[in-house]
């Protein structure tokens, strides 16, 4: 069983037979937090390998230049 707090982070996970601390209720996302989650970081990282490949190509273009 694994407790998430932060999906985007997941806590340690925890052996089969170990219980929960006292006053935790092992809050686990819904699933539809969990896919949204997914997505935002599947489109974040989509948006930094764009950028990543404007500045590759703008410095292949000044290297051209010159």
């Amino acid at each position: 069983m694994r407790r998430t707090e932060n999906f985007t982070n997941p806590g340690p996970a925890r052996g089969l037979g170990q219980n929960l601390p006292p006053g935790e209720t092992g809050r686990v996302p819904d699933i539809q937090s969990q896919l949204e989650g997914l997505l935002d970081q599947v489109w974040r990282c989509e948006a930094d390998w764009r950028l990543n490949d404007r500045i590759d190509l703008a410095v292949r273009v000044t290297r051209r230049a010159r």
